[in-house]
């Protein structure tokens, strides 16, 4: 789910603020997304994992096994628990993805066994270029697809260290690297560029017209002219020292470019990830510090696709497509501030009543919230802004796998007694004599993909019957004494996606019937849903269709906390004709009247992919 929301408050000046949010966890056994190539803008999209599998996300499924690079790929010793170096010329790893729309191909760059594609069945890669003028490929990493002639470029990082050896190549500054084009129409694989520092990410322009590369270990991009009257000929276009470790380049859907990158914190000396934004020419436009979602660990793509960017890393295993947006400041004259940050808070807020709760809590109505994550980044430090519009991008993600958090994430809810709710605030501190500013929207969370259950889920159909006996509460005594049965089953258990399904039969019934609902009930004891099942007298022993949908914004799977829940209830409500259901409108089954019969089953909800 991508929920995209915005927020504007006019002060004076103005601070808008919006973002999206989703986190996409790949399966138990996967981990070390190295790259991503889109189907389509925000559509299903493929990565490569380092048990040798290439895995495909379709937003409404979730990730499947889709294909795999080596030959000799076994499930027992690539199984995806053990993070084993050895095993990649046995098992593969692909690194540099690229898709063809037109012939439906995934083309794959992978460490091992050099330049593969595959068709949309999936399965084993095909091989199609191990080497170029003699000398193979050993460590293929990037790989673009020329937008124009559908040419693949790609990268070969170095002709002595392979991928197990990678760090002994950065120790020594290895500079025997190559660019390469496989040309689609000949199958002849050519070498573009030698004596590359760490050859690592390749993009083509739009317009076809250049390919930058990246030197991960030269810490620089350089520019290789296809066409025009410089075609042939390179340059450098970004040398510089507060961007390191250049790993793979992407398009936009602008022309521009996103480089996956590092920078040096001066204070500590460490490396943090960053992503640049840069044009043709290597003029940066935009770089976003991802240290507060990874730390130390490294980056190896930043990808934009649809309205987002994708961040994919090997030192995890995850997809990050994190709370991303921008601060806007609309101002008609420069101010001065104490800095910009922008914090998150998530929690539980819960509402006593009555009995139920101690002196203290009665009197004040509420508890303690319970805080699920609060975490705060700088945006931007002390300084001051220019007048017009000032745009100041962020990206924070909420939980990192494997990250302690203060609680689990549920859902954002909504209910009479529980809210669960996340929130975000930007704060610009302007000191004693101005008033701060800040602006708060909130994010819709879903389940994080990790505790989504994989599609379909088998419902559980509890069977039921309904007579005079099984009623707890007074009935006319024409309904009591003249006697009905009403029997069916009806799903227990189901996705909130589907909806709730089953039937029922009228088997006896000595009344006409009125009509027969199903009513949707929160423990909270608030009716949220009401579905005629039938209008009118039934015909006896003719079997009825359930069917459901569930209201979205009203329910959320079931939760069981210690401190708090949230159930459901479905109920199957039969009003009889009689002269006092006409005086009355048809009322809550929390409230029997006595021309009613009824049947209330449990309910569970739970969120699959």
């Amino acid at each position: 789910m991508v929920s995209i929301l915005s927020i504007l408050v006019f002060c004076f000046p103005a601070v808008a603020l919006s973002a999206s949010f989703r986190q996409i966890f790949l399966p138990p056994a996967g981990f070390g997304p190295e790259s991503l190539a889109f189907e389509f803008p925000g559509g299903a999209f493929y990565t490569g994992v380092s048990d040798g599998r290439v895995l495909r996300y379709q937003p409404l499924i979730g990730f499947t096994s889709f294909a795999f690079t080596s030959p000799n790929r076994t499930m027992a010793l690539c199984d995806g628990t053990t993070d084993d170096p050895d095993k990649g010329p046995i098992c593969g790893r692909p690194f540099g993805l690229a898709y063809n729309p037109i012939t439906r191909q995934l083309y794959i760059a992978d460490a091992y066994y050099g330049l593969l594609v595959v068709d949309s069945n999936g399965g084993l890669a095909k091989q199609i270029a191990t080497g170029a003028e003699g000398q193979p490929f050993v460590f293929c990493n990037g790989l673009d697809i020329d937008p124009i002639t559908r040419n693949i470029y790609f990268t070969d990082t170095s002709a002595v260290y392979d991928l197990r050896n990678s760090t002994k190549g950065l120790q020594a500054n290895d500079s025997t690297g190559r660019l390469l084009k496989y040309d689609v129409r000949t199958n002849q694989v050519t070498v573009l560029m030698r004596n590359l520092s760490g050859a690592a990410g390749a993009a083509v322009s739009g317009d076809g017209r250049f390919v930058l590369v990246s030197e991960f270990v030269g810490n620089r991009i350089q520019r290789y002219w296809l066409t025009g009257s410089n075609a042939g000929t390179s340059e450098i276009i970004l040398s510089n020292l507060n961007i390191v470790r250049p790993n793979n380049i992407k398009r936009t859907i602008l022309g521009d470019f996103l480089i996956a990158a590092a920078t040096v914190i001066q204070a500590s000396q460490t490396l943090v990830p960053i992503r640049v934004r840069v044009d043709g020419s290597g003029t940066i436009s935009e770089t976003v510090s991802l240290e507060a979602q990874y730390g130390s660990t490294r980056i190896s793509e930043a990808q934009q696709s649809g309205l987002s960017v994708y961040v994919s890393s090997r030192g995890v295993n995850f997809v990050g497509e994190p709370v991303e947006g921008k601060i806007v400041i609309n101002s008609p004259s420069s101010i001065s501030h104490h800095g910009i940050r922008l914090s998150v808070t998530g929690s539980v807020n819960l509402q006593v009543r009555g009995g139920s709760a101690g002196v203290i809590e009665s009197f004040y109505g509420v508890v303690k919230p319970i805080t699920i994550v609060s975490k705060s980044i700088e945006v931007k430090p002390s300084g001051k802004i220019g007048s017009g519009t000032t745009e100041l991008p962020f990206t924070m993600v909420l939980k990192k796998s494997g990250e302690k958090s203060l609680g689990r994430f549920y859902e954002t809810f909504h209910g009479t007694d529980i809210s669960i709710q996340y929130l975000f605030t930007v704060d610009i501190a302007r000191g004693y004599l101005y008033k701060s500013l800040s602006a708060t929207t909130e994010v819709i969370v879903e389940s994080d993909k990790a505790d989504v259950l994989e599609r379909p889920v088998s419902p559980e159909m509890a069977i039921f019957y309904i007579t005079q006996d099984t009623q707890r509460h007074p009935l006319l005594p024409e309904i009591k004494s003249g006697g009905f049965r009403v029997t069916g089953r009806i799903s227990t258990l189901c996705s909130l996606l589907d909806p709730i399904s089953g039937e029922l039969t009228v088997e006896t019934s000595a009344v006409p019937i009125s009509s027969i609902d199903i009513h949707l009930l929160r423990v909270e004891s608030v009716l949220i849903g009401e579905k005629i099942i039938a209008d009118g007298d039934v015909c006896r022993n003719l079997t009825l269709p359930i069917y459901v949908i569930l209201p979205r914004l009203l329910t959320c799977p079931s939760v069981f906390a210690g401190p708090f829940s949230i159930e459901f209830k479905v109920s199957i409500v039969i009003s009889f004709q009689s002269e006092l259901s006409k005086l009355h409108k048809k009322s809550d089954p929390r409230t029997p009247r006595l021309w009613l019969a009824m049947e209330t089953l449990p309910l569970e909800l739970v969120r699959t992919r």
